[in-house]
């Protein structure tokens, strides 16, 4: 398939996501943005009792634990992470893999993990870029079958692989392989690996490394200390008992994720808070109670009701917050509706920035370069490394007038502050159509 929105010709694409396009092009086109957003607060309920269901079946029935874990990971995920992206779908299949998994470790039984292929299928249309997370996450759990380590007098770590190993291997083999059944093949099934690089990793916010000084940095660094003091703790109170290889391996796994990049979040989250609710049960990490067993009873269904609403609640005040922002609009929103008023779309060359792309393909527009960072790489589109050329241009490395001849921009939307501003603003051979505090639309005379 070729990428059809852009100025660009004959650049691959692959769609990774287009199953979810449609499902989201079907809901605005008989709702709009109201019924999109409501849709995302829905699912963002279905994932928190998907979530609190599973901490449950892990814990076996600590309902105070279940509840505050269940809390914590929906009140990260309903900060920045519950939208109208490819990703919520992604969350809840996650969800349901590591569901099917405890059903094995807990009942022996193969039948559970004979579903996992559909989950494979599902996540390859839905979201192919993120289908190597639920590999990571089988991994995890086949090297915890084959791996486990014992605390005694000293860390004893056992091997074991024998005929259901072997059954184990060919189911996740069968999983990934179903993983091909997309519309694009193993290019979806791969479209991780070749859809990053530095230029991208450097500039997209989601992409870039955290620091301790971001919110992002915060909650990752957070999250893994919190994880690492769960384990010293079970390390020096409860040597007898075994930390199960599997829930180790989804964390430093997962970490080293929180660590590489922002947007890996939500798994570092959901990965490692999870399991966490095992430990109450395994390892007896339980709060004390002066109370007697129906008080106890009481709280926790007191607790379990006040988390069920402040997921809704969560979930609407995102609703309210996304509708009335300012900052949901394109920094070029003024720059693009004023162009739109006055020229026809399909009449001119524009340049815009990164961050509006989507707003002006939504408009009608042929925009140079969209927010789909990874099709202006030359390894995934096989042409042209168009993403680097707009970031040379945009930081100065190389001459303006060179790069805008070479695309024969009519119009040109600049961000302010930045060289290509400077330098325009002391061009004759570009006029002034339209400016505000964000950005500067510049015309061709």
């Amino acid at each position: 398939m070729m990428e059809p929105l852009t100025i660009h010709e004959d650049l691959k694409y692959v769609m990774q996501q287009w199953l979810t396009c449609i499902i989201f092009y079907f809901i605005y086109s008989y709702t709009g943005k109201t019924g999109l957003l409501i849709f995302v607060a829905i699912w963002s309920v279905i994932t928190a009792f998907l979530i609190y269901r599973l901490c449950h079946y892990i814990s076996g029935g600590e309902k105070w634990c279940d509840a505050i874990i269940t809390a914590l990971i929906m009140l990260v995920l309903n900060m920045c992470f519950e939208v109208t992206r490819p990703q919520i779908f992604t969350y809840i299949i996650i969800i349901f893999e590591m569901f099917l998994i405890e059903k094995y470790k807990r009942e022996g039984s193969l039948k559970y993990l004979f579903l996992l292929p559909i989950l494979f299928v599902l996540e390859s249309n839905l979201h192919a870029s993120m289908l190597f997370m639920l590999v990571a996450i089988y991994f995890a759990f086949l090297f915890g079958e084959i791996f486990y380590i014992d605390f005694v007098d000293r860390i004893k770590i056992k091997f074991k692989f024998d005929k259901f190993i072997f059954k184990l291997i060919f189911i996740g083999t069968v999983s990934i392989l179903c993983g091909l059944i997309n519309p694009y093949g193993k290019d979806a099934l791969f479209y991780i690996f070749y859809s990053t690089d530095d230029s991208i990793n450097n500039f997209v916010g989601e992409m870039k490394a955290p620091t301790i000084t971001d919110i992002s940095g915060i909650i990752i660094y957070l999250s893994i200390f919190l994880n690492v003091c769960v384990y010293i703790y079970l390390f020096a109170k409860h040597r007898q008992n075994r930390i199960q290889t599997y829930y180790l391996a989804l964390l430093l796994g997962t970490s080293v994720l929180g660590l590489i990049a922002n947007k890996s979040i939500p798994y570092l989250i959901i990965c490692s808070f999870i399991p966490l609710s095992n430990y109450i049960k395994d390892q007896e990490l339980k709060i004390r109670f002066n109370f007697t067993n129906s008080r106890v009873d009481i709280f926790n269904k007191f607790l379990t009701i006040c988390v069920a609403l402040s997921i809704p609640l969560i979930s609407y005040l995102s609703i309210q917050k996304q509708m009335s922002e300012k900052n949901d609009y394109p920094s070029a929103y003024g720059a693009l509706n004023y162009l739109y008023s006055h020229v026809s779309p399909d009449d001119i060359i524009l340049f815009n920035n990164y961050d509006e792309g989507g707003y002006a393909e939504y408009l009608g527009f042929r925009p140079f370069i969209d927010q789909s960072a990874e099709i202006f790489l030359k390894k995934n589109n096989k042409k042209k490394d168009i993403f680097q050329e707009y970031i040379d241009f945009i930081c100065g490395k190389t001459y303006y007038k060179d790069f805008l001849q070479s695309y024969n921009f009519d119009y040109i939307i600049i961000w302010r502050d930045t060289v290509p501003e400077q330098l325009m603003l002391r061009d004759t051979d570009y006029s002034i159509l339209y400016q505000d505090e964000e950005c500067i639309l510049f015309h061709k005379n």
